[in-house]
C-alpha cells in the first residue's frame, strides 16, 4: 500500500488514531495539545513517544495554547485540528498535520502539514496527507478541501499537487495576517 490508511482506531483512552504503512497520527484532545504547551516530558509520555529537541516545527509554534482552548470549548472537535504525527518504527514524533477546524456550510476544510527538518523529504507529509484526507472524505459534510502555502514553499506546493489538489490562484490568506498565499482545492468529485 502507497502511504495509505491501514486502520482507523478509536480507544476509549486515547484520541483518534489512523495508521498508515510508517505513521501513525494521533489527534489532539486538550489535554495533548495543553501539554505541548507547557509541559514537554508530559507530553511526550502522554503520547508514549521519543520527542526530540527540534519539535515543534517552527510554523507551529505558538499554536498549542489555541488549540488547547478550541479542544476545551468542544472536545467532539478532535480530529478536526492537529494530529501528531509519529514515526513507528523509531516511535519518534516527527511532525503535525491537520485541519483548521470542522467543515464550514459549504463543506469546506482547510489542511497543514509541517514535518521537522531532518525528516523532510522522505515521503512523511504525503503519506500523512493521504491519511488525513481519507478520514476527511469519510466525513459526508466534507465537499472540498483547501491547502494554502507560501510561493517559497516549492515542496509543500508539489505535495498538493501529486495529491491532486489544483492551484486556485493567490490570495490574502484568511487568517487576517495580509500574507499572499497561493491556494489548492481538491475537490470531492475529483477523487
Amino acid at each position: 500500500m502507497d502511504g495509505g490508511v491501514l486502520a482507523i482506531d478509536s480507544k476509549a483512552s486515547l484520541p483518534n488514531r489512523l495508521t498508515t504503512d510508517r505513521l501513525e497520527l494521533i489527534a489532539a484532545d486538550a489535554t495533548l495539545a495543553q501539554a505541548a504547551a507547557t509541559d514537554p516530558h508530559e507530553f511526550a509520555n502522554l503520547l508514549s513517544a521519543h520527542v526530540g529537541d527540534d519539535w515543534p516545527p517552527e510554523i507551529m509554534r505558538g499554536t498549542f495554547n489555541f488549540l488547547a482552548t478550541k479542544l476545551e470549548e468542544d472536545p467532539n472537535t478532535a480530529g478536526w485540528w492537529l494530529w501528531f504525527i509519529i514515526l513507528r518504527e523509531s516511535n519518534t514524533l516527527i511532525g503535525g498535520a491537520g485541519f483548521k477546524g470542522g467543515p464550514s456550510a459549504d463543506g469546506r476544510v482547510d489542511i497543514g502539514f509541517a514535518i521537522s527538518d531532518r525528516y523532510q523529504r522522505q515521503g512523511y507529509a504525503t503519506e500523512a496527507v493521504r491519511g488525513l484526507l481519507a478520514w476527511a472524505w469519510s466525513d459526508h459534510r466534507v465537499k472540498y478541501i483547501v491547502g494554502e502555502t507560501l510561493d517559497e514553499l516549492m515542496a509543500s506546493q508539489h505535495l498538493m499537487e501529486k495529491l491532486g489538489f489544483r492551484y486556485t490562484g493567490k490570495d490574502t490568506d484568511h487568517e487576517g495576517e495580509g500574507v499572499i498565499v497561493l491556494r489548492y482545492e481538491l475537490r470531492q468529485t475529483d477523487c
